[in-house]
């Protein structure tokens, strides 16, 4: 018996719909880049942290830790340093800054915290908090070069959440290594 000779199609039957037409590939899916994904956790934070996500993940910290810029010890740093501040701030009756790190917001805690301890009767324990965060601050500021725009460059970038240029990358990562040492935060890595 003689076999037809048909034309082969470049679509199998199975790539087809029922009315014949072929179907379309899927799209591959393709992997968010690092701004992407950052930008989606930077827009999403508030509603993350209701369902239990670290807003630390929307600073500008997390954001040059997800780049690759720095070290996840200078990220601990950073957010360690934000965290110190806040508690300075707070418990020497310094102003607030506007628009924190959350790192800074968990350190600055609440407003009343003077008068509640005052009711409670916790005062002492008050006043012990402040002198821990005293020593704290003291301790940062000997691991910090003593020039104003080293200070002002971890004050923006860790307290106020600011963009970092890339030209202050290098400087951000020395200093920000010299607040991991002086903690003990670990390696050097990277």
């Amino acid at each position: 018996m003689p076999r037809s000779k048909r034309k082969s199609s470049s679509v199998s039957p199975v790539h087809r719909h029922p009315s014949g037409a072929k179907k379309r590939a899927a799209p591959t899916p393709r992997a968010a880049n690092p701004g992407t994904v950052w930008r989606r956790i930077k827009d999403n934070w508030r509603d993350m942290e209701k369902i239990g996500m670290n807003p630390d993940l929307g600073s500008e910290i997390a954001r040059l830790y997800l780049f690759g810029v720095l070290t996840e010890a200078e990220a601990s740093a950073g957010r360690l340093y934000a965290e110190i501040c806040g508690r300075f701030h707070r418990h020497h009756g310094l102003t607030r800054a506007s628009a924190a790190s959350p790192a800074y917001e968990r350190g600055y805690g609440r407003e009343d915290e003077v008068e509640r301890n005052i009711r409670q009767g916790t005062i002492s324990a008050y006043e012990r908090r402040a002198k821990a965060a005293k020593k704290a601050w003291s301790k940062l500021q000997r691991s910090i070069p003593d020039a104003q725009p080293a200070h002002d460059l971890l004050h923006r970038v860790c307290v106020l959440n600011e963009h970092a240029a890339e030209r202050d990358h290098a400087a951000l990562k020395l200093l920000l290594r010299k607040v991991s040492d002086a903690f003990g935060l670990g390696g050097r890595g990277r």
